[in-house]
């Protein structure tokens, strides 16, 4: 991805890590090159209390998962 996916990267991380922010939410959407796992790995060293992380996608396949939701044609298809 080169230099766009790391100008995404540090955009988000300085914001993230911004003196101004009382709490943040960082939200995964599943993106395979800029994850929450590398913005974790990052802001570990500033071991704030005040960020946390959600990732959707996981959530998401989980809940299709334990409900047995099956989709056709991206609509989702009752049992």
């Amino acid at each position: 991805m080169g230099a766009d996916l790391t100008l995404t990267r540090t955009l988000l991380q300085d914001m993230v890590k911004h003196p101004n922010a009382g709490g943040v939410l960082v939200l995964g959407l599943g993106c395979e090159n800029n994850g929450l796992d590398g913005i974790k790995e990052y802001l570990k060293p500033f071991n704030r209390d005040n960020i946390e992380f959600f990732n959707c996608s996981i959530f998401i396949w989980h809940m299709f998962h334990h409900f047995h939701i099956k989709t056709k044609g991206g609509t989702i298809v009752p049992p």
